[in-house]
């Protein structure tokens, strides 16, 4: 599959698809009110990889769960956040 254009964001930025809260935040992380930032990175973490869009599964779930993340912890650790080009260029 091809790897997700770059008008993807722009369409979900729409308020349809914005999280409101941290209440809602949390329901699609399915994680309690006091989950540390760990808890929170692991439950997004298997998520994404359950909806990994190149197996089938959905963009818009994708986008959800990260959107979610990012509202509750910020950006996600260093580790995580690479440039496009340096996964390509590692296989």
């Amino acid at each position: 599959m091809a790897p997700w254009p770059a008008c993807i964001p722009r369409l979900f930025s729409d308020a349809r698809f914005s999280i409101a809260n941290g209440g809602q935040a949390r329901q699609i992380l399915n994680v309690k009110p006091k989950a540390t930032d760990d808890e929170i990175r692991e439950a997004a973490t298997k998520l994404v990889a359950m909806n990994n869009p190149d197996k089938g599964g959905s963009r818009y779930l994708t986008y959800k769960i990260n959107n979610a993340r990012e509202m509750l912890v910020g950006q996600p650790p260093e580790e995580l956040r690479r440039p496009p080009e340096a996964d390509a260029s590692s296989k």
